[in-house]
């Protein structure tokens, strides 16, 4: 008679003999064919003792797959070398960076050397060299440590952190994310020159790893832009700026979607954005408005042809400050109880 302990452990009992099934085959991901494999050896075992492999195989089954579904039920389960999870790491990390996540949002620049984080950030900042609010910027590299900035009047709970550039001798990617914690900032903007160097790909990985919000900024739009419109000068047909625009953004949409689904990120939006396209459209020169540059007699001939080249240039700049202001007035709104658009 079969033994009735087959319904609870991992063998059956036939005529003396024990025949063992392995639970933890059936559990490996080939549980089908672990499962043709082991009933193959079984083929003479008496009606009564297969069916109760089956109702094993069954159990099994099912606690495979409750496992599985607990495992992706449960949120910000990562840990790091410490053993903490992300919930723990992310409130850390505010509270070290003075972090008010009730009240504000707050943006992260990050990037590799020479991408222009800083110059993007007092174009939308508005900030002169001598003001106090001015994000130093140089050639390469002039980040060193974590700032913040605000957008003053505009939109008082937006911040902006100017990070240092990853990848350098002194912040190289390998400890970039727990150093500087990334995962406590709302969203961050991930801002390349040209096309993604490996250190942003697999910080792009990382992010996606960690489930943090991220943006891209294809920065310094205006030189790629003047570029392309030399090599198209070159060319039949006359060089016009829609032209040059929709070649740019196709040519590096092209390129960097791919790599980013290669390291296992998902497709996103790229703004093209160019820190002086920005401040030419904050000059309030050849505008109407009033300027504190004197009146136009004083202004040279290249000055403001200079300036008005630069707003022809204009791709995404509108869009990615509205992109920030639209998400710092939500997240502000949301914390007091309002609906957002």
């Amino acid at each position: 008679m079969l033994n009735t302990k087959i319904l609870c452990a991992p063998q059956v009992y036939h005529n003396g003999d024990t025949y063992r099934l392995s639970i933890h085959r059936l559990l490996s991901k080939n549980f089908a064919r672990n499962l043709k494999r082991t009933m193959s050896h079984w083929l003479e075992v008496k009606p009564g003792a297969i069916v109760a492999i089956v109702a094993i195989a069954l159990i099994a089954l099912v606690v495979t797959r409750v496992v599985r579904g607990r495992a992706k039920q449960e949120p910000n389960n990562t840990e790091d070398s410490t053993g903490k999870n992300l919930d723990t790491l992310r409130e850390e990390a505010r509270k070290k960076l003075g972090i008010d996540s009730v009240n504000q949002y707050h943006f992260a620049f990050v990037g590799s050397p020479g991408t222009g984080k800083s110059s993007l950030i007092n174009a939308l900042t508005k900030a002169k060299p001598g003001d106090e609010h001015y994000a130093g910027v140089g050639e390469i590299g002039t980040t060193q440590t974590i700032r913040k900035y605000n957008l003053q009047e505009v939109c008082p709970q937006a911040v902006l952190w100017d990070l240092p550039s990853v990848g350098t001798a002194g912040h190289p990617l390998g400890t970039y994310v727990n150093e500087k914690g990334l995962y406590a900032f709302d969203i961050i903007i991930l801002c390349t020159a040209q096309r993604f160097t490996n250190d942003e790909l697999l910080l792009a990985a990382k992010l996606a790893e960690l489930k943090t919000p991220i943006t891209l900024v294809r920065t310094k739009s205006d030189v790629a832009l003047e570029s392309k419109l030399a090599r198209m000068a070159g060319s039949k047909g006359k060089s016009k700026m829609s032209d040059a625009m929709q070649s740019l953004r196709d040519e590096t949409e092209a390129i960097i979607q791919p790599q980013l689904r290669q390291h296992g990120c998902e497709d996103t939006t790229i703004y093209f954005v160019s820190s002086w396209v920005l401040n030419a459209m904050n000059d309030p020169r050849g505008t109407g408005r009033p300027s504190k540059y004197g009146q136009d007699n004083d202004e040279t001939v290249e000055e403001s042809i200079r300036v008005e080249r630069l707003r022809r240039m204009q791709m995404d700049e509108n869009s990615f400050r509205e992109f920030i202001l639209r998400w710092a007035r939500g997240a502000f709104a949301d914390s007091k109880g309002n609906d957002t658009e």
